[in-house]
């Protein structure tokens, strides 16, 4: 059973439909592949799960900001330091990823968090959103073919200054008082 990187107690499997994870029961901190948190995010999110309708970002902010761990922090399973980045670059959330085993770290609430930023900033019909989509949109696709053409590896976004200049346009507190 892998430990906690942040608390290095034994941690809990998680068997949920579309996202199996490991959690800690001290700090609630998620430990999962990569391509199970991305697909988990990318899933439009159940009414179930917020009855309101409306996304609880100030609380789920609130958390984050209370519980982020600053320093990175060993890998659970090869125990190598992993490297702070983010899922995407508009959404102004780090998490902790291990290189080597594709898995990555979040702290309690930040699954939430960005699984809803992402949706709010999806769906959002404010044209200053609907311009940064679609200038994001526009530098992915030039990557991806000069990456193609190249037969490199795509760049990550997680470079400092962002794919060819596009900086992260938002803090948190600037997205959650955007979409409050």
């Amino acid at each position: 059973m892998p430990r906690c990187p942040a608390c290095f107690i034994p941690m809990t499997r998680v068997d949920q439909p579309q996202f199996n994870h490991f959690t800690c029961g001290h700090c609630f901190g998620n430990w999962c592949p990569k391509p199970n948190l991305l697909h988990w995010i990318l899933v439009d999110p159940d009414p179930s799960e917020n009855p309101t309708g409306e996304p609880a970002i100030q609380d789920l902010a609130a958390l984050v900001a209370a519980s982020d761990t600053k320093k990175r922090l060993p890998c659970a399973g090869c125990r190598q330091t992993m490297r702070v980045s983010r899922l995407h670059l508009m959404i102004p959330v780090d998490i902790q990823e291990c290189v080597k085993c594709q898995y990555v770290w979040t702290d309690v609430g930040k699954r939430a968090l960005i699984k809803t930023l992402f949706h709010a900033m999806k769906n959002s019909t404010d044209p200053r959103i609907v311009a940064l989509r679609e200038k994001y949109a526009k530098v992915e696709a030039t990557d991806a073919m000069a990456d193609a053409n190249a037969r490199n590896p795509q760049p990550t976004i997680n470079a400092p200054g962002g794919v060819r200049g596009f900086t992260a346009p938002f803090t948190l507190g600037s997205l959650v008082e955007f979409f409050s």
